[in-house]
């Protein structure tokens, strides 16, 4: 049972691994919101815990059963029979521990403890385990090597090791990635040790009349001594590559649920908006049997669960100042892979000073760029955040926006005319003027002044400047 605003899954029963039909359970499970939607098959193993042997016999386990015996009772005869079952799969009873008291008439006693062992012998077949279904679909374009399955059987007897072998010669698949020969086995050549592992040793080829297209491969297990043995028979098909719904969907022949496989199905990276599959069910167990054949359609919905990409986001952008309002400084350009998907932009934190166009991404100065305005940030952070349709998905970007200072401004300077009156005494050297002048550039070397004195034939040889000032010249 789901919990369905906490997606929390629960059960409604206690499970008994030895006692369920089935050990695994799919479970269909539909995620939801508003706008979006998705169904995901979530695959439920029941696992085996070890529990305790239980003695069925209460008055044996309450150590009150007793048992009358005739004092003529023939040797060898059998008087009590304790009843112990394992329920775990694979455990083995393998010592029982008696307390024995014998008592006369007299009521006198001897006592002690008798520890039966049970020898194992080895009197269980290989058993394989089903969680392999009967058919497995092969693409023809496989790579020779590859796994592509594993067979897997269990022995209940202790110590007894698993071998398997092909039951006929076989030249497309072989079993286990190495094979040995078998020390104790004259009559039989080749075996898997320990490895079930099916692997392809030569190419398929869908198109090929030579090949067949389905591969039916009996697999023997066998027990240390080869005394018992198991067979599996598994249904090898071949899968034409161009069939391309094989790669996205897979069947299971036994419950004939539907489901993914581990192909990503990507609606907006060119996949098929339709699919169809042909499904054939036939009976087992029954000759002749009867079978019917159907076509399912499988329909791809684009559901948005891409988010959009930057394409183009400068990380730094450096302005000139002076420059006015409206002026271009950037563009944003993003993309989202959803098909008909738009994505739109917008300021994620404080933009004062710029605007941003919602459509374009195109960032401007929404007033005149000023360096030497003290309410315009030399430095500025900005966030800009891309969003697609219905803003399920956004992803934003930050922009340092620098603007630079230039030689704009010309120095000025307080008064722009003198007059000065000097005395003919004056005695070189002495100062006649002292200039207040300024640049309203704020960096170097934009603020740096230099003074140059445009003199007529008559001051030339009269007057000098030092920086800004200008003095008597010493050849007056």
């Amino acid at each position: 049972m789901g919990g369905a605003d906490t997606g929390h899954i629960t059960t409604l029963k206690v499970f008994n691994f030895e006692l369920e039909t089935m050990a695994t359970h799919v479970l269909q499970v539909e995620l939801a919101t508003s706008n979006y939607s998705d169904t995901k098959f979530l695959r439920v193993l029941i696992q085996n815990v070890n529990e305790p042997p239980k003695c069925e016999d209460p008055k044996f386990v309450a150590g009150t059963a007793s048992v009358d015996v005739a004092d003529n009772i023939d040797k060898g005869t059998s008087i009590y029979h304790i009843h112990a079952e394992d329920e775990d799969n694979g455990d083995i009873l393998k010592k029982c521990r008696l307390a024995i008291q014998v008592e006369d008439q007299h009521n006198l006693f001897c006592q002690g403890t008798l520890v039966v062992n049970v020898r194992d012998m080895n009197d269980e077949p290989p058993v394989f385990k089903k969680d392999l279904k009967d058919t497995v679909h092969v693409l023809e374009s496989e790579p020779v090597g590859k796994i592509i399955a594993k067979v897997e059987a269990l022995d209940r007897d202790e110590n007894d090791t698993v071998i398997y072998r092909f039951a006929k010669p076989e030249d497309i698949f072989a079993l286990g990635e190495s094979k040995e020969c078998c020390a104790f086995c004259s009559n039989v050549t080749w075996f898997a040790l320990d490895s079930g592992d099916i692997t392809l040793v030569k190419p398929l080829d869908y198109d090929n009349t030579d090949l067949r297209k389905v591969y039916l491969l009996p697999i023997l297990a066998f027990d240390n001594d080869l005394k018992h043995t198991a067979t599996q028979t598994l249904t090898f098909a071949v899968l034409n590559d161009q069939n391309e719904a094989a790669k996205y969907f897979q069947l299971d022949t036994n419950s004939g649920i539907i489901s993914r496989t581990d192909q990503p199905l990507d609606y907006d990276n060119g996949v098929k908006q339709q699919y169809s599959l042909s499904i054939s069910v036939t009976e087992v167990g029954k000759v002749p049997s009867k079978s019917c054949t159907g076509t399912i359609t499988i329909n791809i919905q684009n559901t948005n669960d891409e988010s959009p990409i930057y394409i183009n986001a400068p990380a730094v952008i450096n302005v000139n100042d002076n420059q006015a309002a409206g002026t271009v400084i950037a563009k944003f350009t993003a993309t989202d892979r959803d098909l008909d998907d738009q994505v739109f932009y917008e300021f994620a934190s404080n933009h004062k000073g710029f605007t941003l166009d919602e459509e374009t991404g195109v960032l401007k100065l929404a007033y005149p760029a000023d360096y030497e305005d003290i309410k315009f940030p030399h430095t500025q952070i900005l966030e800009i955040r891309v969003y697609d349709t219905g803003r399920v998905h956004s992803v934003t970007t930050a922009v340092t926006i620098n603007i630079i200072d230039i030689n704009d401004n010309a120095p000025q300077c307080r008064p722009t005319l003198y007059n000065v009156v000097l005395a003919e005494t004056n005695p070189p050297g002495s100062i006649v003027a002292s200039l207040d002048c300024w640049d309203d550039d704020l960096t170097t070397p934009n603020n740096l002044l230099t003074y140059t004195m445009a003199l007529d034939t008559f001051s030339k040889d009269r007057f000098v400047n030092q920086k800004n000032e200008i003095l008597v010249s010493m050849q007056s």
